[in-house]
C-alpha cells in the first residue's frame, strides 16, 4: 500500500500548480517561477517520494532554462515511477540540451517501448540520432515524426539540415516546399522556384524517408503557412547553398514581404543578387540589412568586398566598412592585412573618422600601444571631440592611470554637455559609453556614490549596460 502524501507537501504542490494554471490561463510568462520552484522544493522536502512534485519541478526547471537542475529532478521522478513514459521523454529532451545525445537515446528507448508513444518522443528520437551523427537512421526517424505532425516547422528545419549534411540539397528544398504549401497551391505561385528544377512531386521526399509517410501526413491535416517567413528564409538558404540563386532570391523576397526588417534575409538576399551580377541591387540589400540591425558585422564586410569589385577607387568607403566590421568583430580574420594598408594611408593622409574607428578596434583587440599611437595622429587637432576624450580615457584606464582616465572621461562629458543643440544619435551613444566607463572606473575605485551620481545625472542617455549598472548600484546602496 503506497505511503500517504503529507498534507503539508500537498499544500505546497497545489500552491505551485495554482500559480502555473493562472499564468497559462492568462497566456503570460510565468510570473512566479521562483515561488513555484520553492513551493515544489518544499513539497519534495516534506515527502521525498512525491512523484508529481518531482516531475513538475523538472518541467519548471526545463521551462526556465535550468537544464542540470531539471535533469536531477526528472531523474528522481523516473526512479519513483519507471513505468511512466512521459518522464523518459523529458529526460531525453534535457539530455539533448546538455549535449548528451547517447544518454538521450537511452531514455527515449524507454519512452518508445510503451504502447502509447508520445509524439514528442518520436521527434526527440530524430534529433538525438542527428546529434549523434547517425544521419541515415535520423532521416527515417524524421519521416516518422513528420508523418505524425507535418506542420512542425522546427522539425522540418532540422530534417533539412540532415539532408544538407548528406549532400541532398534538392531534397532539403522539397521538405520546406511541402510545408509551405502542402500538396496544393505551391507550384503556380513561385515560378523562380519551379524553374530551378529542384521541386519534386509533393510528398515524394517524405515517402523516401519513410514509406507511406506522405499519406499519413495528409491524413493529419497538414496546414501550410506561407506567411512563416523563417521557413521561406531557410528554403532560400538551401537554394543559396545549391547555387540556385534566382530561387534563393525568390524565397528571401517572400520572407521579406512578411518581415521587411529581417536582417538575415536582407543580407542573404544581397549575396544571391551579387552572385547574379546585380551589384547595385545587392548593395541596396546590404545597406538595408545594416539599417535593420547596425550592430551585426557581416553586412559591413559584404559591402566592403562588393565595393572593391564595383569601384576600387572608393577607398574611403571601403575602409570605413571594413573598420565597422572589425569594430563589431575584432577577432575576425584578415585584420592584420587591412591594418598595414590602412595605417600607411592614414599616416600619410589622416582621416579623423577612420582613425577613431581604428583606435577603437585596437582597444577591442587589447592592442593598447597601437590604439595610442594611431590616436596621436589627430589628437591635438581634435581635442574638442568627445570621442577622442573617451578613447583617451579607455587607453589610460587600461594602463592603470586612473586619475588621468577620470579626467579624460569628465572632459568628454563636458564637451557633450556644452552643445546646446539636440544631440545626434552618435553623440548620445558616445555619452552613454562615457558615463558607463566612468561609472565603472569610480565603482572599481570604491567611490560608489560618485558612480551613482554620474549615471543618475542623465538617465535618458544611458544604454542597457548603463541602466543595468545603475540598478546594481541602487540595490547595493539600498539592500532593503
Amino acid at each position: 500500500m503506497p505511503e500517504e502524501i503529507p498534507q503539508k507537501a500537498k499544500d505546497s504542490y497545489n500552491e505551485a500548480v495554482k500559480i502555473l494554471q493562472e499564468d497559462w490561463a492568462q497566456r503570460r510568462t510565468m510570473r512566479g517561477t521562483d515561488i513555484v520552484i520553492n513551493s515544489l522544493r518544499e513539497a519534495v522536502k516534506e515527502y521525498d517520494g512525491f512523484f508529481d512534485a518531482w516531475r513538475l519541478l523538472g518541467e519548471v526547471y526545463l521551462g526556465s532554462e535550468q537544464p542540470l537542475e531539471a535533469y536531477i529532478a526528472l531523474k528522481k521522478a523516473h526512479e519513483l515511477k519507471k513505468e511512466n513514459s512521459e518522464v523518459p521523454t523529458l529526460l531525453g529532451e534535457v539530455s539533448l540540451i546538455l549535449g548528451r545525445p547517447k544518454l538521450a537515446w537511452q531514455y527515449l528507448e524507454l519512452a518508445l517501448a510503451g504502447e502509447n508513444v508520445p509524439i514528442a518522443a518520436k521527434k526527440l528520437k530524430a534529433l538525438a540520432l542527428a546529434r549523434d551523427e547517425r544521419w541515415q537512421d535520423s532521416l527515417a526517424a524524421f519521416g516518422e515524426a513528420l508523418a505524425e505532425d507535418p506542420s512542425d516547422g522546427e522539425m522540418r528545419r532540422e530534417c533539412a539540415k540532415v539532408l544538407s549534411e548528406l549532400g541532398y540539397n534538392r531534397e532539403a528544398a522539397c521538405i520546406f516546399a511541402d510545408y509551405l504549401d502542402p500538396f496544393r497551391h505551391f507550384f503556380g505561385k513561385q515560378p523562380a522556384i519551379v524553374e530551378s528544377g529542384w521541386i519534386m512531386k509533393p510528398g515524394q521526399v517524405l515517402d523516401r524517408l519513410l514509406p507511406g509517410a506522405s499519406k499519413r501526413a495528409a491524413e493529419n491535416e497538414t496546414v501550410g503557412r506561407p506567411e512563416d517567413y523563417r521557413i521561406w528564409y531557410d528554403l532560400g538558404n538551401v537554394f543559396l547553398d545549391g547555387e540556385e540563386y534566382e530561387s534563393a532570391a525568390a524565397c528571401y523576397k517572400r520572407a521579406l514581404r512578411v518581415h521587411p526588417d529581417y536582417y538575415d534575409a536582407l543580407h542573404n538576399m544581397g549575396i544571391a543578387l551579387e552572385e547574379l551580377d546585380r551589384h547595385d541591387d545587392a548593395l541596396q540589400m546590404y545597406e538595408a540589412a545594416i539599417e535593420a540591425d547596425p550592430d551585426t558585422p557581416e553586412a559591413y564586410l559584404s559591402i566592403a568586398e562588393l565595393l572593391e569589385d564595383m569601384d576600387p577607387e572608393e577607398t574611403d568607403e571601403i575602409a570605413l566598412n571594413y573598420l565597422m566590421y572589425y569594430r563589431l568583430d575584432p577577432t575576425a580574420d584578415g585584420f592584420e592585412t587591412l591594418e598595414k594598408e590602412l595605417r600607411a594611408r592614414l599616416e600619410e593622409t589622416p582621416d579623423i573618422g577612420q582613425i577613431l574607428l581604428l583606435s577603437h578596434v585596437y582597444l577591442l583587440r587589447d592592442e593598447i600601444d597601437q590604439a595610442d599611437s594611431i590616436l596621436k595622429l589627430i589628437e591635438s587637432a581634435v581635442e574638442g571631440e568627445a570621442t577622442v576624450q573617451w578613447l583617451r580615457g579607455k587607453i589610460l584606464q587600461e594602463r592603470s592611470q586612473i586619475k588621468e582616465a577620470e579626467l579624460a572621461y569628465r572632459a568628454g562629458l563636458s564637451i557633450v554637455n556644452l552643445d546646446e543643440i539636440e544631440p545626434t544619435i552618435e553623440e548620445q551613444n558616445i555619452e552613454a559609453r562615457i558615463r558607463f566607463d566612468l561609472a565603472v572606473l569610480l565603482e572599481e575605485s570604491a567611490r560608489h556614490s560618485e558612480a551613482l551620481a554620474v549615471l543618475e545625472e542623465d538617465i535618458d542617455t544611458l544604454d542597457s549596460d548603463g541602466l543595468c549598472l545603475l540598478a546594481e548600484l541602487k540595490l547595493d546602496s539600498s539592500p532593503d
